[in-house]
């Protein structure tokens, strides 16, 4: 089994540093706890809704 390697932080790319991450893990959070719940916050589909159907005409 390998080991990951040490990352610092100021290696990464800055917008890993950014404080709307953090908005976004709280939102996809909420989502995972609440899933039948209507959010309009993310802007983005749930992941059970992005399944492999085809949109209608």
């Amino acid at each position: 089994m390998t080991t990951a390697p040490d990352l610092d932080a100021r290696d990464l790319h800055g917008s890993l540093q950014d404080p709307v991450l953090g908005s976004i893990g709280f939102l996809n959070e909420v989502m995972s706890r609440h899933p039948d719940a209507i959010s309009f916050a993310p802007g983005a589909p749930t992941p059970s809704s992005s399944g492999t159907s085809t949109p209608g005409p």
